[in-house]
């Protein structure tokens, strides 16, 4: 049995080397180096005819700017209402104050108007009334901002009564302080009545009317037989001469 001398592969720096590693495959040698990509058809060749042609990239700047994006638009915060009186029960006393008050002025006004014995008018009862709604009202925006409530029905057709009650009596007043400072015209065949030493010019209508006048004349003592009283004319033109009606 003859054996054949097989010389082991030297590295090229002189360092011995295995001729194959663990894997079967063949040492890499540190020294190779890659052959260069090669050159010529077809790798130099322009693309064939038909197919489309891409322009090249471009990596400059955007043409275009980014949409912008402004802040964000967010309402104010909600919160929960608050709990507390209702609108209603919070307004109503200072409302029914001032309704009490101006009905209240207007009534003693149109008496006082239409008593023969005069009176007081109390006209600053009505800025006094005038306060009492401006009081309601304050109460009532701050309270339905506060829980978030409006008026019920029921507060709503109270508020009505009293708003028309208010005007019903104001216009009842003004008219019986017009018709009490218009100055009428008294002649004969106008119709009076007497309170104490002294004589009313009133409606021939009214129950009250006890006198009617039937003539004039300069004085009393001048008057004709049927009257029994005369009245003194502002205007200074003598007396009217009154018979019983």
């Amino acid at each position: 049995m003859t054996d054949t001398w097989q010389q082991r592969p030297q590295c090229d720096d002189g360092e011995a080397r295995p001729a194959v590693d663990r894997w079967g495959l063949p040492p890499e040698n540190p020294r190779d180096t890659w052959s260069a990509a090669p050159t010529g058809a077809p790798y130099d060749a322009p693309p064939p005819s038909g197919a489309p042609a891409y322009p090249a990239p471009a990596f400059g700047a955007p043409t275009s700017s980014p949409p912008a994006y402004g802040a964000a638009a967010y309402g104010a915060p909600r919160t929960a209402p608050l709990r507390g009186p209702s609108p209603a029960r919070a307004a109503m006393p200072s409302f029914l104050l001032g309704t009490a008050v101006a009905i209240g002025v207007s009534l003693a006004g149109y008496a006082v108007e239409n008593s023969r014995s005069g009176g007081i008018l109390w006209f600053g009862g009505y800025f006094v009334a005038l306060a009492f709604f401006r009081s309601a009202w304050a109460k009532y925006s701050l309270t339905s901002k506060l829980t978030g409530q409006k008026l019920s029905s029921g507060a709503v057709a109270v508020a009505g009564i009293c708003a028309v009650a208010v005007v019903g009596s104001m216009i009842m007043f003004g008219s019986a302080y017009a018709t009490a400072h218009t100055p009428r015209t008294v002649g004969i065949g106008s119709c009076f009545t007497q309170e104490g030493d002294r004589a009313f010019d009133v409606d021939c209508s009214d129950s009250s009317a006890t006198y009617v006048a039937v003539a004039q004349a300069p004085s009393v003592d001048q008057c004709p037989q049927n009257a029994e009283a005369g009245v003194r004319q502002d205007s200074g033109a003598g007396v009217l001469c009154l018979a019983r009606k």
